[in-house]
């Protein structure tokens, strides 16, 4: 079966999956929300959610030690919600996808951020960042897999996708992982 990737925002590859503009959504995570118009089929990885600061910034031990910041993140992401429960008075500010996000992280507009942690490394390293950052490793916000979905109701694809992310060899997915994000997948 011919795959044919779209490049887009995240927020825009929910949308895509949604309008039927788009068969397969590679991954994101679970919620009631997304599963009233998406099927989620099979997990692609287990992912870990931070949240970073820059390390100049002290007394920052806590998600709720972020109030009085900007908090940036990307529009569609799950961490908004995320927030808004944990945090319902934090200041929240969402970009429309991950350079946007990145790009007010290394030019200081933003010192505090929540991400897909690998995700996060991999743009601060991008950026040549990465050492102005930390987050806390032993304490993820949250934990979950990310899991591939399509349109609400299209079983047949749901199956030819569930048998084909089965077919694939762990060390496949694992040297996906890696390229994707420049870590293993046990770092995840």
């Amino acid at each position: 079966i011919k795959v044919v990737f779209k490049p887009v925002s995240f927020y825009q590859t929910l949308i895509a999956v949604e309008n039927g503009d788009a068969d397969i959504h590679a991954g994101c995570f679970f919620s009631q929300e997304r599963s009233k118009t998406l099927d989620f089929v099979e997990p692609v990885v287990r992912v870990r959610t931070h949240f970073f600061v820059k390390k100049n910034i002290l007394g920052i031990k806590h998600l709720k030690d972020l109030r009085g910041f900007r908090i940036g993140m990307i529009r569609g992401d799950a961490a908004i919600d995320y927030l808004k429960q944990k945090i319902p008075d934090a200041t929240l500010a969402v970009y429309p996808d991950n350079q946007a996000l990145f790009n007010a992280v290394k030019s200081g507009d933003i010192i505090a951020f929540v991400k897909d942690t690998n995700i996060a490394l991999a743009m601060l390293k991008q950026k040549g960042i990465l050492n102005e950052y930390r987050y806390f490793d032993e304490e993820p916000l949250y934990e979950a897999d990310w899991l591939c979905a399509v349109r609400k109701g299209n079983d047949a694809l749901a199956r030819i996708v569930r048998n084909g992310m089965q077919q694939i060899p762990q060390a496949d997915k694992a040297a996906v992982f890696l390229k994707w994000t420049g870590r293993s997948q046990d770092l995840a």
